[in-house]
């Protein structure tokens, strides 16, 4: 071998290992530190659910992240996760040592609803401000088109305790065409935030309104 070559042997392996260096350092490592969550997500919401790996006595070794969901499913997740149920899940990052030892690393997040949902998309909800027919009322409010049979949910905690001869909800139903009349039931449920198994039913029956010839709900 000439010494030009060998020249351009040690340039190109300098030049290699180089590469190889930016190339090792640009892989990502997991994290070996505590992640962090937020408190409260809506359902809906991406939550990433990073891969970690847990320190150990004598390094570190690769965990396993598990999910216990608020109706007791547990499963692992890695990547982004989308909650589609609202209550309390808890995160366990589990991992063993080659010796057999158990590490592990807890955290836990609410998820809750919306403020106000309807059931499908056939139905509309928005706030903004209400209009009758053509005209302005002038009051903003929660406005809701919902369709026979669909819901309207809103999730604002009501202390009922609290109100003191106050109302809980105001509300009024108008018609999709004035005069004529859409709706001829509305029950409203309350249901308990510590159990949904406590809950009352107000139930609205269709009226005739003071102005003649309307039967308005």
């Amino acid at each position: 071998m000439s010494k030009k070559t060998r020249k351009d042997l040690r340039y190109f392996l300098a030049g290699f290992l180089c590469l190889l260096m930016v190339v090792i350092l640009a892989i990502p490592s997991k994290a070996t530190s505590e992640v962090q969550f937020s408190e409260k997500y809506l359902i809906g919401d991406t939550i990433e659910i990073p891969a970690i790996d847990l320190k150990t006595d004598n390094g570190t070794t690769p965990a396993v992240a598990i999910l216990h969901t608020p109706s007791g499913v547990t499963y692992k997740v890695q990547g982004d996760y989308e909650p589609v149920e609202a209550g309390l899940y808890k995160l366990e990052y589990v991992g063993y040592d080659g010796g057999g030892k158990r590490y592990s690393q807890n955290h836990s997040f609410t998820v809750v609803s919306p403020l106000y949902a309807v059931g499908s998309a056939r139905s509309a909800v928005r706030f903004g401000e209400y209009t009758y027919g053509d005209v302005p009322v002038g009051r903003a409010a929660v406005l809701a088109s919902v369709v026979s049979t669909d819901k309207f949910a809103y999730s604002q905690i009501i202390d009922l305790n609290a109100l003191d001869e106050q109302s809980f909800l105001e509300f009024f139903v108008t018609p999709e065409k004035i005069g004529t009349n859409d709706v001829g039931k509305i029950k409203i449920v309350l249901t308990d935030i510590y159990d949904s198994e406590n809950f009352v039913t107000i139930t609205i029956k269709k009226g005739v309104a003071a102005q003649a010839g309307a039967a308005w709900a």
